[in-house]
């Protein structure tokens, strides 16, 4: 799946744990996971300054709690990056 590993090449800031009953690859092949998987929701690569989010805050409202949560996140983030 990924040589990345956790901690090195990137943070996993928010997860959800058994939300999606399927996962599919490239090939829409389904494969599993084991319980102690943790479906990425946020996750920074420190050695780009990369930010993904998978939980959609350009759908939600500015005065959203989860939106303000990620600008908040990315500036300190970007911040940090920066000063490195």
């Amino acid at each position: 799946i990924t040589k990345l590993k956790e901690g090195r090449d990137y943070e996993l800031i928010g997860y959800c744990e058994k939300l999606s009953p399927f996962h599919l690859n490239d090939k829409d092949n389904d494969y599993k996971f084991g319980p102690e998987y943790k479906e990425p929701e946020i996750v920074y690569f420190p050695t780009t300054g990369s930010w993904g989010v998978q939980s959609h805050p350009e759908m939600m409202g500015d005065d959203s709690p989860f939106v303000q949560y990620c600008q908040e996140s990315v500036r300190e983030k970007v911040t940090e990056f920066f000063k490195s």
